[in-house]
């Protein structure tokens, strides 16, 4: 977060009370099993993924040092005692924890992680005014100041080697798909786009494609190589990746299916975001867009040389490990939550407001990404 106020303001930001007593912040999530008894500042991986939850577990060992104490709905026996409490998504109703903590004098912040289309109850606008501020994905809310920017975050620590990957590509396999089997009819989904995709190269090249993922069967997708046991490492093996998001059409709805790509240089072909190349460098994708077919985009990935592709792994190093990485960092997802908390809870200082830094906020420039055409 960034602020630009005198001295003795950006004082107040920096020590606040600071002897005071912990903040006791409460968490809780849609997904309740991950978050029962502190679970999710445990465990960053919870069964859901390879280092899901390492913000949780990141923002718990920050506030250990930096005075909050975080915990979990049902850790706390007097609300009176919790200075703020923080939503994961609109929780699911008649829970007695969340009934006592919003009616609780806590500060109240809500976090949208999922899209309209897998979880619509936290896009009710009517349920919005309930909070002080809300962290979302969703370029269209973001202001910078009650709507902050939020993404999935990461660690930007490369896993693998990519000169070793450059030196691999004639034994990398062209293309895979990691996603699980879902259906929508929501007008805005995009699994249907992934099954067009996987029946097209099962069709037509089944030797250059492979299927992972959760609840699809080798009977009706005979691409499909199961689960993945460690995504980063399955990725690795391939120098493409077919990335259709959740849904089309959100601004800002950029998920691990894309950066997981980044991170493990394999390069994503991406659909989802109408303005993707506002967070991700252009040179670091290519867009489905560009394809009138999946005949035309498997002819121009079978055609792409050793060198060309390197020039794309280097772009992908360079963003992950550079500075334009930080808005889908664990970092900046830690730093964002405490500072809004310290701020809003701490500092006392009449006519002045914290406002998100321009770097993580990534301004909306001139010129409005077009709509997404998929085939």
């Amino acid at each position: 977060m960034s602020i630009s106020p005198p001295t003795a303001v950006r004082r107040a930001f920096a020590g606040a009370d600071a002897r005071a007593h912990p903040l006791r912040v409460a968490v809780w999530c849609v997904y309740e099993g991950i978050v029962k008894d502190g679970s999710l500042f445990k465990n960053p991986d919870a069964g859901l993924g390879a280092d899901l939850l390492k913000g949780w577990c990141d923002l718990y060992d920050y506030g250990q040092a930096y005075g909050f104490d975080f915990v979990t709905f049902d850790q706390v026996i007097d609300w009176q005692t919790v200075d703020a409490i923080i939503l994961c998504d609109k929780p699911l109703p008649g829970n007695p924890l969340v009934e006592a903590a919003m009616v609780s004098n806590a500060r109240k912040y809500l976090i949208t992680s999922e899209c309209p289309i897998i979880y619509p109850p936290s896009w009710d606008s009517a349920y919005h005014p309930l909070f002080d501020r809300i962290w979302t994905w969703d370029d269209s809310l973001v202001d910078g100041r009650r709507f902050l920017k939020n993404n999935s975050p990461v660690d930007p620590v490369l896993k693998f080697d990519f000169s070793a990957l450059k030196s691999q590509f004639s034994v990398r396999k062209l293309v895979t798909m990691i996603a699980g089997a879902k259906s929508s009819q929501h007008p805005q989904e995009l699994y249907s786009h992934r099954v067009r995709a996987i029946q097209w190269f099962e069709a037509s090249a089944p030797e250059c494609f492979d299927l992972y993922g959760m609840g699809w069967d080798k009977a009706h997708f005979p691409s499909y190589c199961g689960a993945v046991a460690d995504k980063l490492d399955t990725l690795s093996r391939y120098r493409f990746c077919i990335c259709y998001e959740n849904a089309q059409g959100y601004p800002g709805y950029i998920t691990e299916k894309m950066i997981d790509c980044l991170r493990t240089g394999t390069v994503p072909v991406y659909g989802g975001a109408p303005n993707v190349a506002r967070w991700i460098p252009q040179d670091c994708f290519i867009s489905i867009t560009q394809f009138a077919n999946y005949f035309d985009m498997l002819e121009f990935l079978k055609s792409m040389d050793a060198r060309t592709h390197a020039g794309y792994l280097d772009a992908m190093e360079r963003f992950v490990t550079g500075p334009d990485f930080y808005p889908f960092s664990i970092a900046c997802m830690v730093e964002g939550i405490t500072h809004t908390l310290h701020w809003d809870l701490r500092v006392d200082a009449p006519g002045y407001e914290l406002l998100q830094n321009a770097h993580t906020l990534r301004m909306e420039p001139t010129a409005k990404p077009r709509e997404a055409l998929y085939f």
